[in-house]
């Protein structure tokens, strides 16, 4: 199953909780007319968000540390049982030892940005006017309505696998993320977003991490004829290499719209003629999918 669980990413309430996607009429055609959902290179994204799939102040909270008295317990625990500990005895070989390691984990993952591509959501049961406002034009702005049950058949034939998870909002001055799994740093971001309260979709695109060669392996089968099977084998890039990479822009994820749609709206302030063009383009993709004009600027009853 392409729309993979993993145990990093932290799952909407329940596989039938509204996720909602604002864009714009231009982003709206592309989505209908190609069948492919955009999926944006981390890295990049990183240039509306410095802090886009990096570390908080807490991963560099080594760097202060000049002397064994400076360290923290818990972390001379961990030195303790280091092996380099076990056979020296010195901890300050241990400690310099740990914050190389640090410092290119701090490396791996700028470098790695560059691997991830994403697809942003809005997680709430209801509509939001501030992304109304943020991710299109007011007047002319459409949302779709998904949840993680349409993604599951949405991607079932899609080759890659995909994952999907909600962002985590925390305060960057006094957090660390946990750097022994690859995923931590791309789902945290710093708190004054929150207001997002984003989902993402994550491809990670392991071309970008590894290299690979063509092999050939010979199988014999149980009467000894023999089957040649095309493989390849990887090799892991060095952070110099992924660095030297030209991160690529996007990606386009071929998926099933009328699994993965389950309303259209358009916004509160568009204009009649505005909603008649947006039903008129889902008839003529053949797309079964109810367009409905939202209704936050109803007026009130008097």
């Amino acid at each position: 199953m392409p729309f993979k669980r993993h145990p990093t990413f932290n799952p909407a309430l329940n596989k039938n909780s509204k996720l909602w996607r604002y864009m714009s009429l231009p982003k709206f055609i592309s989505l209908i007319q190609n069948s492919n959902l955009f999926m944006y290179n981390l890295e990049l994204m990183s240039k509306d968000d410095k802090f886009e799939g990096v570390l908080p102040a807490g991963n560099f909270i080594h760097r202060q540390w000049q002397a064994i008295d400076d360290v923290p317990e818990n972390v001379l625990t961990k030195l303790k049982k280091n092996i380099i500990y076990h056979e020296t005895g010195d901890l300050r070989t241990c400690l310099e030892h740990y914050k190389e390691e640090q410092e290119l984990r701090i490396r791996q993952t700028y470098a790695h940005r560059r691997s991830y591509f994403i697809n942003c959501w809005h997680m709430s049961e209801y509509e939001s006017l501030a992304m109304w406002d943020i991710y299109s034009r007011k007047d002319e702005g459409i949302a779709i309505v998904s949840s993680e049950s349409n993604f599951i058949e949405a991607f079932a034939d899609l080759g890659k696998d995909i994952y999907g998870g909600s962002v985590q909002y925390v305060n960057y001055d006094n957090f660390s993320i946990d750097v022994n799994n690859v995923f931590n740093s791309i789902l945290y971001k710093r708190a004054s977003y929150a207001y997002e309260q984003e989902y993402r979709l994550v491809l990670h695109d392991i071309e970008v991490t590894h290299k690979f060669t063509p092999i050939n392996i010979i199988e014999f089968d149980a009467n000894g004829n023999s089957n040649i099977i095309h493989s390849r084998a990887s090799e892991g890039r060095t952070e110099k290499e992924i660095e030297e990479i030209d991160p690529k822009p996007s990606m386009n994820i071929n998926c099933d719209l009328t699994k993965l749609i389950n309303e259209i709206y358009v916004s509160p302030s568009a204009p009649n003629w505005f909603l008649d063009i947006v039903i008129n383009l889902v008839d003529t993709y053949n797309i079964d999918i109810p367009v409905k004009q939202s209704e936050l600027n109803q007026d009130p009853l008097r």
